[in-house]
């Protein structure tokens, strides 16, 4: 599987779930292209990753408003597995503060969509390989840095 450019600017078929989705998996996999161009040059500027799991937050009800009836039942079922919007932040406190984190780690909730951040990449390298296996794909983290630079006009210079 890989990353498909049109559905991570939006233009692709799967409505806001499948979008969502992929811009998430964009996130993370630009995250390890940054930690391993930065790491190539010795640069000693540090990548983090995080994803916050399912959050009771309005996000589910605004994405499913114009996406028919199973997908606003789809959201009632899962923001009752998820956890409360103030605890969504504690993945990227952990990246951000933890005296553990370190460039390339990758946090999300234990149990993946609620419960304590834990790292589900370290130093860039997964701790379950065929899980993450799309973050981890070389050609989605160079595919996603090189559309990111497209869509802004710009060459990130690392």
């Amino acid at each position: 599987g890989s990353i498909v450019s049109e559905s991570v600017w939006g233009a692709g078929k799967g409505g806001p779930w499948t979008r969502y989705h992929m811009t998430k998996l964009s996130n993370a996999a630009f995250c390890m292209e940054l930690h391993r161009r930065c790491k190539a040059k010795g640069l000693g500027i540090e990548a983090m990753a995080a994803d916050p799991g399912i959050c009771t937050s309005n996000l589910f009800e605004t994405a499913s408003q114009d996406d028919g009836r199973a997908s606003r039942r789809l959201s009632k079922l899962l923001l009752g597995q998820g956890h409360s919007a103030e605890n969504g932040s504690l993945e990227a406190a952990m990246a951000a503060f933890s005296p553990n984190a370190v460039s390339g780690d990758f946090y999300a909730p234990q149990k993946k969509s609620k419960g304590i951040p834990i790292k589900v990449f370290e130093a860039g390298e997964a701790k379950n390989p065929r899980k993450e296996r799309l973050t981890m794909s070389r050609n989605n983290q160079t595919n996603v840095w090189e559309w990111s630079e497209e869509a802004l006009g710009i060459q990130f210079e690392v």
